[in-house]
Parts: structure tokens; sequence; C-alpha cells
């Protein structure tokens, strides 16, 4: 059952996002005191949002949605620089912990490069001490992984970043070796998978903000067509675009956990969710990649 979710700010979550702010090696950009909210944007230093928070308060809201139980183990695929990473370590509280892969090289990334934002993060208290970041693919850390299952597996708006359509029925399929996780005191808890991913949908209210949407579809569908097209593999930025139906329909389809065969994946819960004028991955993904066109 898909449901909306308004994307109006409360004081509380403000307020959340502030302090997490801390955790995050991108400093807001400089405002003119004519216009307090104008950033200016240049070829050499691109940034996710006018402030970093935007992009806190949005992984605030999924991670809210997915009900994250504190004390939980909870395995991150595709953490990237790590805004997902920090809200979940705050969530699952001192007695919890996430483990966040990615195989992309220390310098990816701009204007903070993977291996800097990540080591920030790890020397910042008390987050820091909850996360332990894995430079690897999805898959080989599946393999090879021994220690109890998570309580939940996130994938947090990497799935555009996979090499090829291919990579998340593999992952997934990696997933089934782990059945429920036994907790100390005797409850066993189901393991869940919770993704965020965007919606290839414009729909808004306004038309403005339907102008503002439509590029970022045009630019990702675009992209990920032009790699299917590619000899060899290249090592761009978006080269997997799925629709949420094609998303849902590969988790429905893929097996279950080992312990649990007689079961399948069953669809909890599903939510649109508007995202807040600061979140301006669309620009940034337009900008990278057509800034030197004629």
């Amino acid at each position: 059952m898909a449901s909306p979710l308004s994307s109006t700010t409360s004081p509380e979550l403000t307020k959340k996002a502030v302090h997490l702010d801390q955790y995050s090696l991108e400093a807001p950009p400089p405002r003119t005191p004519s216009s307090p909210t104008t950033t200016t944007t240049t070829p050499q230093i691109i940034t996710s949002s006018p402030s970093p928070n935007s992009q806190i308060i949005h992984r605030l809201r999924l991670v809210s949605f997915w009900d994250i139980a504190p004390g939980s183990l909870i395995l991150e695929i595709g953490c990237g620089q790590g805004d997902t990473t920090v809200v979940l370590a705050d969530a699952v509280g001192e007695k919890g912990h996430v483990d966040a892969i990615d195989p992309g090289p220390a310098d990816y990334g701009a204007p903070y490069t993977l291996s800097q934002c990540q080591s920030h993060i790890k020397s910042s208290t008390p987050l820091g001490n909850r996360i332990t970041f894995h430079n690897t693919t999805p898959t080989a850390y599946l393999s090879t992984y021994t220690g109890p299952a998570y309580d939940y597996i996130v994938l947090s708006h990497c799935i555009y970043y996979f090499a090829n359509p291919s990579i998340l029925p593999s992952i997934l399929s990696s997933i089934s070796s782990f059945g429920e996780r036994k907790k100390e005191e005797g409850e066993k808890r189901e393991m869940r998978l919770c993704v965020a991913e965007w919606s290839l949908s414009a729909n808004s209210t306004t038309e403005t903000d339907v102008r503002r949407k439509t590029p970022h579809i045009l630019t990702a569908l675009l992209l990920s067509l032009l790699e299917t097209k590619r000899v060899t593999e290249s090592q761009g930025n978006i080269r997997t675009v799925l629709s949420p139906s094609q998303i849902t329909s590969a988790i429905l389809s893929s097996p279950p956990p080992s312990q649990s065969q007689n079961r399948k994946w069953h669809l909890e819960a599903q939510l649109t969710l508007p995202t807040g004028d600061g979140m301006l991955d669309g620009f940034w993904e337009q900008h990278r990649h057509f800034w030197n066109w004629d």
C-alpha cells in the first residue's frame, strides 16, 4: 500500500538534523544579506544540497518510516559518504551497530571523498563507535560474512549506482543465506529489507516543482540507456535505473532467508516521500554530466 508523507519539517526533526550535521564535512554554502537562501555553485565544487541537513532530514524521514528499533544490527549496502549511515547509527542507539559497505574508491566524491567523509564520521563520537565501514562489494561481503543475521538490511538511494541491473538480484540471492536472528532473550525477529530509491515520477501540486524534478528523471533515464550501449562497463555515476515496481518485483521473486524456506518476502509497507526544496540531487546529476556540453 502506498501512502504520501508531508514534506513539512517539524521543529523536532530540524533539531535532530542540526545535531547530526556535526558528522558531515559539507559546510553550509555562503549566503548574501539580500538573499539568505541563495547559493553559489561552480563547476569545481558541487554540493548535494544548499544545506547539509536537507540530506539528513530526508534520511530521518526514511528511518522513521522503517521503524528502526534500538539495539538493532544493520547492514547498509551502498553507504557512500555516510549520510544514511549516520542516521541509522543514531537510531540503533549505543547497543546497536551498523555495518556500512561501499565498493567505491577512496578518492570518489566531491567536494569531499568517501575516505574523507567516512574517516570524519568514524572519528566523531558517539556515533562513530557504532559504525564499521567496509570497502568491498555487497556480494563479496555477504559471501564471507559469518556473524549473526542482521535485523535490517538497508539500500538507501544506491541502486542507481549499481554497475548493471543484474547486481540487485545477485545481492538479494546472497541475502537469502541469512535466517532469523535469535535475540539473547530468545525472541525471534524477522529480518527486514528497507529500500529507498527515486520514484521516476515528477508528480507534484505545483508546475514549478514538476519542472524542477523532470530533468532529474530524464537525465537518469538517459544515462542508464547510454550504459546499455557501451561495449565495456563505465565508471559513471548513474548506470542502473529501476522503477519502484521493478525493484519490488525483483525482491518478491527472490529467494527468502534460508531458515524460512516455507515463506516468501512480502511487502509490508510502501511510501511515497516528497523531497524538500533543499534536495538538489537532480541538479547535481545534470550539472555533473552536462556542464560542458554544447
